[in-house]
């Protein structure tokens, strides 16, 4: 499970990468799509992260921060859905308008904790 955690986390960098380097481009595949799939990618990933990371976390090096970025994640889920595919829309448009900058630095955060999480996810020291 350790391993699928990390590959998350290489995800998580390559995508927040991306939107560091090219703002536009991230925010134009987000567009390309319909508002209600949108809605279920947000939903169903964040859900995914949160369970894989729930019940794998034991078996990382520091299970901690996994276990709270699985339940950050889990109630990420919740909200979006309790916000529906509208609201969300209207979210997605807001930060649309912001400056490429700031999605950038945004995205950069993503990359630092896609970082932590990569790390938190190694082996347990004495672990073979």
């Amino acid at each position: 499970m350790r391993h699928l955690i990390a590959l998350t986390a290489v995800l998580m960098i390559v995508i927040s990468a991306l939107g560091v380097a090219a703002p536009e481009r991230l925010l134009a595949i987000i567009a390309g799509w319909s508002a209600d799939r949108r809605l279920h990618v947000a939903v169903g990933t964040r859900l995914v992260l949160g369970v894989i990371f729930l019940l794998g976390a034991r078996s990382c090096r520091v299970p901690a921060v996994i276990y709270a970025f699985g339940v950050l994640a889990v109630l990420a889920a919740i909200v979006l859905l309790g916000l529906g595919s509208v609201r969300l829309d209207a979210l997605i448009h807001w930060w649309s308008l912001r400056p490429p900058l700031l999605i950038g630095a945004w995205c950069l955060v993503g990359v630092l904790v896609g970082m932590l999480v990569l790390s938190s996810a190694r082996r347990p020291t004495g672990s073979s």
